[in-house]
């Protein structure tokens, strides 16, 4: 076999061989982005209104609710997931999107902080 040849042989593995090792890669970059999430779930809640807030943190706040400016948004898809961590440590569940098992509409609606 010549060395041309060979070397189209040998192509296909390298290929296979470079992304099997930078899915790897990515599976351990997620996995650490799922780790800091859930690390920060875990903590207490931080004032919304004392500044930045760090990402995957809860958050309270204070206020009154402005039902006069409630929007609905939808129809969207309605799921809650029972392996969502937040149900794990005991908070409400949180709607998600994957394995939607009903649709819905979203009610939004803005809160005056009692802190302005």
């Amino acid at each position: 076999m010549s060395a041309a040849k060979a070397s189209l042989l040998f192509l296909p593995s390298a290929v296979a061989a470079t992304m099997a090792a930078w899915q790897v890669q990515r599976m351990q970059w997620k996995q650490g982005i799922v780790d800091e999430a859930t690390c920060n779930m875990e903590q207490q809640p931080v004032d919304l209104l004392q500044g930045t807030v760090p990402e995957f943190r809860r958050v309270a706040v204070q206020g009154v609710y402005d039902h006069s400016r409630a929007a609905f948004v939808g129809p969207r898809p309605l799921s809650y997931e029972p392996k969502d961590p937040a149900v794990k440590l005991g908070m409400r569940p949180m709607l998600v999107t994957p394995g939607a098992l009903k649709s819905g509409f979203l009610l939004v609606q803005p809160l005056t902080s009692s802190d302005k």
